[in-house]
């Protein structure tokens, strides 16, 4: 599973507002959903991407949304910065 967020080019404070309130927000009731927000509220959550858009769309047709997708308590979600790994010394990329 993974987690993204879908956000047109715009004013970079709205970017920040939304992706903050995505990072930051308990949206644990939508955990494996897909939820679209707008000034800093859920206005549309489902299953399926397309159908949450086009509901978000609807109830704010003038407003950026954004799509994101809420993830389960079981997704961990790293960043590594490194050329090697810990067990082999070696780049991954080299056999």
């Amino acid at each position: 599973m993974y987690c993204c967020v879908v956000i047109p080019m715009l004013d970079a404070k709205d970017v920040d507002k939304d992706y903050m309130f995505y990072l930051t927000a308990d949206l644990r009731e939508y955990a494996g959903k897909w939820i679209a927000t707008v000034d800093e509220k859920v206005i549309a959550f489902g299953s399926r991407a397309d159908e949450v858009m086009k509901e978000a769309e609807r109830k704010c047709p003038d407003k950026v949304i954004a799509l994101s997708k809420v993830p389960t308590d079981n997704l961990l979600i790293t960043k590594t910065e490194t050329k090697s790994t810990p067990m082999t010394g070696k780049n991954p990329t080299e056999r």
